[in-house]
């Protein structure tokens, strides 16, 4: 029978306009609903299809409550609010505000999936109707999506499906969804610094998202992870200015010999950006000592700052945070992932933490730094540049399914000391096409 989708167009309620539009107007739904169904992939749920006459629109306050009613007792998976020759706002805008408290009383949570399907004719007063009704659910804090085009037109009708198919994942994952969210109140982060670089984008309300969620927090100095980080270590000076006699921590003299002494030329990969070996072993350190004060802590996902006070003085932090949002230690050990953003990036974290409870994987941040569309050949490629400073998981190097072994050969550690005082690598690879990402 295909998924279960609501439809309907609120029409505007003047005599002249019934009589002159209705009847095409309801024509017009008719070749809709047909095709939708034709596809074999949707139940189309239109109250007007067992009424007669011009009842077979929603233009009067009376239909806008029956019709909502009817939504909400079919339990569909999402809403087509049609705008075809003649609308109004004020009736679309009943059904799906009716529509929205009844599924509150049934459960508080729930929000209607809607899409506006509206005609791109300027000679008629549908198109204007469509975005003055898409004004009013924005006014309303009624999310939606739009959908432009002539209602016949193949690609106007593949970008309406593509909604609907979306409406029928999330209502797929709805569950899950559910169980992340009521599962926030074991949330615990930890940040590492605060405000990093005076940006405002980086703060979040915690007191609001405790009160709401349940969701705790706690703000560390770096020094706290810095001083475990260089007791690592037997130094021939100053802790993390000199350099290093002795590794004395067993997980550090593991990743150097593994990593750096096996490979050292990942570590040259940019002819004047080189990382020594003290450097390296240094931020391996710097990911130990946050893993166990996060691990000790009961934290669910971390945040540090790292520039100026670590990047400047002693090396950036970029293996604590690609490895602690990794499913795999440098050692090659499985491990907890510990979502983690650079620079307390508050929003970032959580929603790293978020996509990690909903996909069981790990989750990336970076910055959209570059895109390229190649239209010179026959098969257009565009190439999208999601980069950061250092931090990626290395769970994104190559394609999802290869091995540990290929992932780690498709890492590098390029050095970061054109960028920051202190130095240090950074963690680069290149993730293969043809792959399904989420980016939020």
């Amino acid at each position: 029978m295909g998924i279960k989708i609501g439809l309907f167009s609120g029409y505007d309620p003047r005599p002249w306009v019934m009589k002159d539009h209705a009847e095409h107007d309801i024509a017009v739904l008719e070749r809709l609903v047909a095709t939708l169904e034709e596809t074999g992939r949707y139940q189309v749920v239109w109250p007007g299809r067992q009424r007669s006459g011009w009842d077979r629109l929603c233009y009067t306050t009376q239909l806008a409550e029956a019709y909502a009613q009817e939504l909400a007792q079919t339990e569909v998976v999402g809403v087509v609010n049609v705008h075809q020759t003649w609308t109004f706002p004020q009736t679309s805008q009943k059904v799906i505000a009716n529509y929205a408290q009844l599924l509150k009383a049934k459960d508080a949570t729930a929000r209607p999936r809607l899409v506006l399907l509206s005609i791109q004719d300027t000679t008629v007063p549908g198109m204007v109707s469509g975005m003055a009704t898409a004004g009013a659910y924005t006014q309303n804090g009624q999310s939606f999506c739009h959908v432009y085009g002539d209602f016949d037109d193949p690609v106007t009708l593949k970008e309406l499906y593509a909604v609907l198919d979306m409406f029928d994942r999330r209502t797929k994952v709805e569950a899950q969804v559910r169980e992340v969210v009521q599962g926030l109140h074991d949330v615990h982060a930890i940040e590492f610094g605060s405000f990093s670089l005076q940006m405002p984008t980086t703060r979040i309300n915690q007191e609001e998202l405790t009160k709401r969620w349940g969701i705790t927090s706690e703000s560390l100095d770096q020094q706290v992870f810095l001083d475990r980080a260089f007791s690592m270590f037997q130094w021939a000076g100053t802790p993390g200015r000199s350099a290093v006699k002795k590794i004395l921590h067993p997980e550090v003299a593991e990743a150097v010999a593994k990593v750096y002494d096996a490979h050292p030329e990942k570590f040259s990969v940019i002819s004047d950006r080189h990382t020594s070996r003290d450097k390296y072993a240094l931020q391996v350190a710097m990911y130990i000592a946050t893993r166990d004060i996060a691990t000790e802590r009961g934290a669910s996902a971390v945040t540090i700052k790292c520039q100026d006070e670590c990047s400047g003085q002693y090396a950036t932090c970029c293996m604590a945070t690609s490895f602690l949002g990794n499913d795999v230690d440098m050692n090659s050990r499985p491990k907890k992932v510990i979502p983690t953003s650079c620079e307390t990036d508050m929003p970032t974290m959580y929603t790293q933490l978020f996509l990690h409870r909903l996909s069981g994987k790990p989750a990336g941040f970076g910055d959209f730094r570059y895109v390229k569309t190649d239209r010179r050949n026959k098969k257009e490629e565009t190439v999208l540049a999601i980069v950061n400073c250092g931090q990626h998981p290395q769970y994104y190097a190559g394609r999802e399914d290869d091995s540990l072994a290929e992932k780690q050969a498709a890492t590098e550690y390029p050095g970061q000391e054109h960028f920051y005082a202190a130095g240090g690598a950074a963690v680069r690879m290149r993730t293969a096409g043809d792959q399904d990402v989420t980016v939020a």
